[in-house]
């Protein structure tokens, strides 16, 4: 199996997209992926891994999560 993001829970690199979700096949731990369709003006989404609002046009600018890496 190919690693994963990091889980925030667990730390191991376990988080992958499930049903279009992130889901830690290590300790369970899941996120709700908002929607990334097109760029969001102001403050942008909050990113799925590193929580912070940052995602513009998919990608977060703090720590490079797209919607399409996981």
């Amino acid at each position: 199996m190919a690693k994963g993001l990091e889980c925030p829970n667990c730390h191991k690199l376990t988080l992958h997209n499930k049903d279009g979700d992130l889901e830690c096949s290590s300790c369970g731990y899941t996120a709700v992926l908002p929607n990334f369709d097109g760029a969001r003006p102001g403050k942008g989404y909050k990113c799925p891994y590193c929580k912070t609002w940052t995602i513009f046009s998919g990608t977060c600018t703090k720590c490079g999560f797209t919607e399409t890496q996981h």
